[in-house]
């Protein structure tokens, strides 16, 4: 049994358990979790990775918190992100996915419950509603 957490559109963090005694299972839970049939994977730190949907940004809301979490962890440039994120550890040897350490997950808990500044969150409404220049 993979565990991990995910964050949906609302803000909550939860945890996941899915079930990995086959690829198929597997891959079917992800979908579960994410709430998607298509998925991108983006590094969080260099031991988790976050799953996406890979169509979020024409079939899901803005995720706030996901958006902010990665943004701060690696994606300074990046605009906002979009539907449910899943964060599980990376097995480096096998590239294949694993559950959180204990540390891990509360690395992810601490960066989520951590109090952000409302400045924080403004770069996705420059993302989302760019300002034209005028001629």
């Amino acid at each position: 049994m993979l565990r991990g957490l995910k964050v949906g559109i609302d803000g909550v963090l939860s945890s996941v358990e899915i079930d990995d005694t086959t690829a198929d299972a597997r891959m079917e839970g992800m979908h579960r979790a994410i709430g998607c049939h298509t998925y991108d994977v983006v590094g969080y730190t260099d031991t988790v990775d976050v799953w996406v949907d890979d169509e979020g940004l024409y079939r899901s809301s803005v995720n706030a918190e996901l958006s902010v979490m990665l943004r701060r962890e690696r994606f300074a440039g990046q605009g906002a992100w979009f539907g449910t994120g899943l964060f599980l550890g990376i097995d480096h040897t096998s590239g294949e996915s694993r559950s959180l350490t204990p540390g891990e997950r509360a690395g992810i808990v601490q960066d989520w419950s951590r109090k952000r500044e409302p400045a924080e969150y403004r770069f996705m409404f420059e993302f989302l509603f760019p300002t034209r220049a005028r001629r």
